[in-house]
């Protein structure tokens, strides 16, 4: 008897428990949410799969997307932040290391976006999106990117 189902990374995602959130959603009782959709998961080796790879298993044993994902690239997590603290976004930023998610979900709501090369994104990236012109991807497109956070606190 759960009314919700709320999917986020797991990391001892199982079938039984696909099967369960599955049965759950299709007979109606619960309202599935999302935390994130990121695809992947960087670490120190590499890459993991992120909590993306649960939510869309249960979108295709469902059929059903989320009701709402809480995390990036939605913006309701920032727009949430931003009017609980009376701030205009473009008062605010966001720092992050995916185009896709950080800085999509940033320019989303409206806040400066500054891209960190140390996780996902690299400088080539940023570049073929701005030099193609990809009017289809302009939203993936940073107000400044920088290559650390370190790079902040110089002056």
């Amino acid at each position: 008897d759960l009314d919700f189902v709320i999917v986020g990374l797991d990391r001892d995602f199982n079938y039984n428990k696909l099967e369960i959130a599955q049965k759950c959603i299709l007979e109606g009782k619960a309202r599935f949410y999302a935390t994130n959709a990121d695809s992947t998961l960087p670490v120190a080796r590499g890459l993991k799969p992120g909590a993306g790879v649960m939510v869309n298993a249960l979108i295709t044993c469902t059929g059903k997307n989320p009701v709402r994902i809480f995390g990036k690239p939605e913006p309701f997590g920032i727009l949430s932040i931003l009017r609980k603290y009376y701030t205009p976004a473009k008062e605010a930023c966001i720092f992050g290391d995916r185009l896709n998610t950080d800085i999509f979900a940033g320019n989303r709501a409206g806040v400066i976006t500054v891209a960190v090369l140390t996780g996902v994104t690299t400088k080539q990236m940023v570049d073929d999106i701005i030099w193609k012109g990809e009017k289809e991807n302009k939203h993936l497109i940073p107000n400044l990117v920088i290559d650390s956070l370190e790079e902040i606190f110089r002056n």
